[in-house]
């Protein structure tokens, strides 16, 4: 510990290089047990200080998460900062191995042409997420900055290869790796998705947000629930499957496998849920309605209830995923390589030559999302059922051991 890192005021001592230290206002430790430095057992100095800067989309932040458990496997000791915008705040807000938690604000600016670093990541090959990486003071810098010139470049070769990938559409469409592996390698890492997994803890509230609406809506943990996600996300508009489409599909979970089916989706989706539900209820077939107004930690213990997730390559995929459900992808005109599920669920990719295009508009008719039938999802979620049930059943044969055995 540096001199500097222990500051005497009065009869007491404030070890403020202590991952703990908050400056303006006491510790967690000291507020609640009422203890101060001199007698403090949880003081813990920092190692080595990495920062993380990726902004993006927040299904990319979240997939971004699993480099965590490698920097703290290196060096459990490594205070990590993450730089994101606001809007993916809820998805690392709750993460333990993040020390603190940044947005793009002035007071960032200003904090990054003061404070040091051991190590920065910038993983967002943009010019925002570069500026912020060029301007921040660390010697080691891996990922991607800005020239003098005001050029994007890397700042390693092992940056290279996913900045190809961006910069031209065939050697992106030719890729077969996934997107943990990609930025593993730019980190000098290489990806396990054994022991690589995203992080997404739910808070107790959230927990409890998610028991009382299955109490309300008579949701058994032990028949299979169907998530249904017919978002796409305004950025990418194509990548979304047809309102018809899912309409088919729940009839056909509904009355033909009696599966209890949940419709998700966000502000965006709230006419074509209504549309879906309007439809089905012409039929005598109900569905249970999620609805659209959900904050996203909300919608995450949402999706905590289901067993499988039916979706596009959005947010919710990742979500899914994180939570380890099963999880059923549609991709027509995004990279189903990239996606890792982790050995959980199916990808269903259009058969078009055009697939994986990243065209926001299309003129071909019918267009890659349209190709996929309901018949290959369908296919997709009744294997998921089978495994889903399989996994339901040996849990209770476990438990029904655990009870004989505890009633012995």
């Amino acid at each position: 510990m540096s001199s500097t890192s222990i500051h005497r005021i009065g009869s007491a001592r404030i070890k403020f290089a202590c991952r703990y230290f908050m400056g303006d206002k006491p510790c967690r430790f000291s507020k609640e047990k009422g203890i101060k430095c001199d007698d403090c057992v949880y003081f813990d100095p920092p190692g080595e200080k990495a920062l993380i800067i990726k902004l993006g989309a927040p299904g990319d932040v979240l997939r971004t998460t699993p480099l965590l458990i490698e920097i703290k496997r290196k060096n459990p000791k490594t205070f990590i900062t993450w730089i994101t915008e606001k809007d993916s705040f809820p998805l690392l807000q709750d993460n333990p191995l993040i020390d603190r938690l940044w947005d793009t604000s002035s007071e960032t600016l200003t904090r990054l042409q003061i404070e040091t670093f051991d190590v920065i990541f910038s993983l967002e090959n943009a010019v925002k997420c570069a500026s912020l990486a060029t301007i921040a003071q660390c010697t080691t810098k891996v990922g991607y900055g800005l020239s003098p010139e005001g050029w994007l470049i890397p700042f390693n070769k092992e940056a290279e290869t996913y900045l190809e990938m961006a910069v031209f559409d065939d050697v992106k469409k030719a890729n077969t790796r996934t997107y943990q592996d990609l930025v593993f390698e730019i980190c000098g890492y290489t990806f396990n998705p054994a022991l690589h997994k995203m992080i997404l803890p739910l808070a107790q509230e959230e927990k409890e947000f998610a028991a009382a609406f299955g109490r309300r809506n008579g949701i058994s943990q032990r028949k299979n629930v169907i998530g249904i996600n017919v978002a796409s996300g305004a950025r990418w508009p194509m990548k979304r499957w047809g309102t018809n489409s899912y309409t088919a599909l729940i009839e056909i979970l509904r009355r033909e496998l009696n599966l209890t089916v949940i419709l998700l989706g966000g502000p965006e989706e709230v006419e074509g849920n209504k549309e879906i539900q309007r439809s089905l209820a012409t039929q005598g077939i109900t569905v249970i309605d999620a609805r659209c107004d959900n904050p996203l930690r909300q919608f995450i213990a949402l999706v905590s209830l289901c067993d499988t997730v039916v979706t596009g390559d959005t947010l919710a995929l990742h979500i899914a995923v994180a939570l380890e459900k099963n999880a059923i992808a549609l991709f027509g005109p995004t990279s189903a390589t990239e996606i890792e599920l982790y050995g959980r669920g199916t990808k269903v990719v259009a058969n078009v030559p055009c697939q994986c295009c990243y065209r926001k508009e299309c003129t071909v008719t019918p267009n890659c999302m349209a190709s996929i039938t309901i018949g290959e999802v369908l296919t997709a979620v009744k294997a998921s059922v089978r495994v889903t049930s399989e996994i339901i059943s040996t849990g209770l044969m476990a438990t029904d051991n655990l009870m004989s055995v505890s009633a012995a």
